[in-house]
């Protein structure tokens, strides 16, 4: 069974972790990534890469950076939501443009997503398959090969959209490629990093991906 999204029954994070959160993506410390990808061969051109969109439009991909949070930021990961905190923090995403390019994520194959700021008034996550290849796409994890990544919407074609709205928990399926659009500001998301859907937790409204499994 593949799903592009769920929602999970998960309380909301405490005030005191929502403040930490803010407070570290103030600051900006580069010491504080939760991860880091600047040594992995590529990165840095794939980094606000150039792409082009459906309607033929050249411009550069958003990008984004992830921050640890607080120590009890750690323990509400562990005790509350049950798993590891490795690569768990807040995410704020850029806005120099209006698209974060299709990607997958990196590191991880499901994002447990509580957001704080969408990022605009009609912003997006659209997932896509692309041509001849499967839906799931462990082979793009942590490749910045420009060469092999998505620059181009004409390689894909929508298979889901939602809007994700603020303060819920929605646990989404990061290996399957998706993108971010319709940014207009900059995009601030608690985020939870994991390898395996998060099955002991409660969950609800999955959007099923019925044509490709």
């Amino acid at each position: 069974m593949i799903y592009t999204y769920c929602y999970l029954d998960l309380p909301h994070p405490p005030a005191s972790v929502i403040e930490s959160a803010y407070h570290t993506i103030r600051e900006g410390d580069v010491n504080k990534l939760a991860i880091s990808t600047i040594t992995v061969p590529g990165f840095k051109e794939y980094l606000n890469r150039n792409i082009t969109t459906k309607d033929g439009k050249k411009i550069k991909s958003a990008g984004h950076k992830r921050y640890n949070i607080s120590e009890e930021f750690i323990h509400w990961v562990k005790n509350i939501a049950l798993q590891d905190s490795n690569g768990c923090g807040i995410a704020i995403f850029d806005n120099i443009s209006s698209s974060y390019a299709p990607h997958v994520d990196a590191t991880r194959n499901y994002t447990l997503i509580y957001l704080l700021d969408q990022g605009g008034d009609a912003v997006d996550t659209v997932w896509y398959k692309q041509k001849g290849y499967p839906i799931e796409r462990p082979d793009l994890k942590l490749n910045f090969d420009l060469n092999k990544v998505i620059n181009d919407y004409s390689q894909i074609e929508e298979i889901d959209r939602h809007r994700i709205p603020l303060k819920k928990w929605i646990c989404i399926n990061s290996s399957i490629l998706h993108s971010i659009e319709n940014l207009t500001r900059p995009r601030v998301a608690i985020q939870l990093s994991r390898n395996d859907p998060p099955v002991h937790i409660k969950s609800f409204n999955m959007s099923l991906i019925k044509n490709y499994e």
